[in-house]
Formats: C-alpha cells, structure tokens, sequence
C-alpha cells in the first residue's frame, strides 16, 4: 500500500459522473458527487497487489498516519482512492474492501471526522496545501 498524505488547508472533490467509472467496481454516489473539506489530512491511497492479505500489517501502518494526522493537527482525514503511485494494483473487489476496513479501523481509533470519497469513479480534485514542512509526506505499508 502507498499512501501520498497531503495536509490540506482546502481540498474539494467532484465526481465526474459523465465519464464512465475506472473499475469493473463502481460505489454508489448518489448523495456523494462533491465534497469540501477544510483542514483535513488527505490520503491518496494505492491498494496493491497481495494488501488483502497483509490486512494486519497495514493496521500496524494505520498507527502511524494517525500518530502523524495528531501530530500535524489536522481536523478529519480523507480515504482518497488514487490507483496512480504503483502499477501493480490489488484486484479492485478487494482494494474496495480494504479501503472500507481501513476506514472503519480508523473511525475506532479516533474520534474526529474520518472519511472516504467513492471507490472507481473519475474525479476531479482541487486542493490547498497547509504551510508546514510536515503537509506532504509518504508512505509506504
């Protein structure tokens, strides 16, 4: 799993319901096509090849984004599926399955805003870094 954690000042996501999904995998997006956020910690997260079956060390790897998420203050994170950091990717069932369980690991662990835009849609994005040597960082579970 690769993880691209951007500290955002801003970060706004739009669905581009036009375009045909990315995966054989679609989630439903009714009531989910835009978001914003403000002071939010969001993870452009690659599920890869052989991740569901390293579930518990990915858990042990989920510590440490939260220690950093506490660390740099941010509000709430942002599960942001981003198959682009690797071109071995896990099966798109289970990377949809993971990233739902990652989640709700997360959401146990602490108790401010932890969320997920859709799994295997295009979408559009637009974001504001904060000013902080810390903002950007990456991760390798």
């Amino acid at each position: 799993m690769r993880i691209l954690a951007i500290h955002c000042k801003k970060f706004k996501y739009r669905v581009l319901m036009g375009i045909a999904p990315q995966s054989k995998i679609k989630e439903d997006v009714e009531n989910d096509t835009e978001k914003a956020f403000d002071n939010i910690l969001v993870l452009f997260t690659t599920v890869e090849e052989g991740d569901w079956d390293r579930k518990e060390e990915i858990y042990v790897g989920i510590t440490d984004i939260l220690s950093h998420f506490e660390e740099i203050g941010a509000e709430a994170i942002l599960i942001y599926p981003y198959a682009h950091l690797s071109n071995k990717l896990e099966e798109p069932r289970k990377a949809y399955r993971l990233l739902k369980l990652i989640h709700k690991k997360m959401a146990e662990e602490t108790e401010k805003g932890i969320y997920r835009a859709p799994f295997g849609w295009y979408k559009e994005f637009s974001l504001t870094t904060m000013p902080h040597p810390l903002a950007e960082s990456y991760r390798e579970i």
